[in-house]
């Protein structure tokens, strides 16, 4: 990288930010798997497997609705075309409350 470019994207301000982290701090932190076994259990756990069925649940229903959405929205959109339908939207936001109708 040119030096002019490193410059210009490489700040003191950012260095000092970035290399002032505590490591002895970092070392402190919980990680989420950590943080889960506090809450609910080892793994394996009657608990733990509760709570991780209802987060799979949780993540494929998500994922259904969303799909949903976007077949109802493209489905809707290849009637308008087959109808001929053209519409004409004043702002971003009137598009945006069509497809989520």
């Amino acid at each position: 990288m040119n030096k002019d470019i490193r410059e210009t994207f490489h700040s003191v301000e950012y260095d000092e930010y970035y290399t002032s982290l505590d490591e002895k701090k970092l070392a402190e932190l919980k990680t989420g798997s950590q943080h889960l076994t506090e809450k609910y259990g080892e793994k394996g756990s009657p608990s733990r497997e509760e709570f991780e069925a209802k987060a799979k649940a949780w993540y494929y229903a998500e994922i259904l609705r969303d799909e949903r959405k976007r077949l109802s929205s493209y489905e809707r959109s290849l009637r308008d075309l087959d109808e001929g339908r053209v519409f004409e939207y004043d702002s971003l936001d009137d598009l945006i409350k069509e497809i989520e109708h």
